[in-house]
């Protein structure tokens, strides 16, 4: 019995040794990872609401930040276009947002090789999501055995345009 006991705690000094030093370390990196990316997006989507575009060399340059990371990142866009419509029997109109969505503007951007506009008033929306696991999480789900698919790193940000550039 006594053998099994020192087993034991030999078993439990390595996990305490070994692996909560090396699982907290990788939390930090996917804290600093999450950090740089929240960064550059709150960069580029305060670039475009300043100035209501998104040029390709935009696009690219934030793309290659994203890339030095070392992981996959899937990136959500949204354009809410304010469009006037006039009220039935009236001189009103009535303000109504069409929705843009990433693949119209990633397409006016990267396909067609423009800049992609936006209006004053309009909303711009981003959301960046990890799609490949960090180290951390790997190590949680060994070790943890959660089945927890939760992204590493995902940031939300945007707001109104406030100025445009003609």
């Amino acid at each position: 019995m006594d053998s099994i006991g020192k087993i034991a705690s030999i078993f439990l000094a390595v996990i305490l040794l070994f692996f909560a030093p090396l699982l907290l370390m990788e939390e930090r990196k996917d804290l600093m990872l999450e950090n740089y990316v929240l960064e550059k997006t709150d960069y580029l989507v305060e670039h475009i609401r300043s100035n209501g575009y998104l040029s390709p060399r935009m696009y690219y340059q934030y793309q290659q930040e994203l890339n030095r990371t070392g992981m996959l990142y899937e990136i959500e866009m949204e354009h809410e276009k304010a469009v006037y419509y006039p009220e039935e029997q009236s001189e009103k109109l009535i303000k109504h947002y069409k929705n843009v969505y990433e693949d119209d503007i990633l397409f006016t951007v990267l396909e067609q090789n423009q800049t992609y506009q936006m209006g004053r008033g309009d909303f711009f929306f981003m959301k960046v999501t990890s799609k490949s696991k960090s180290m951390a999480s790997k190590l949680r789900s060994y070790f943890f055995i959660s089945k927890s698919e939760l992204p590493t790193i995902q940031v939300e940000l945007g707001g109104r345009i406030r100025d445009e550039i003609s």
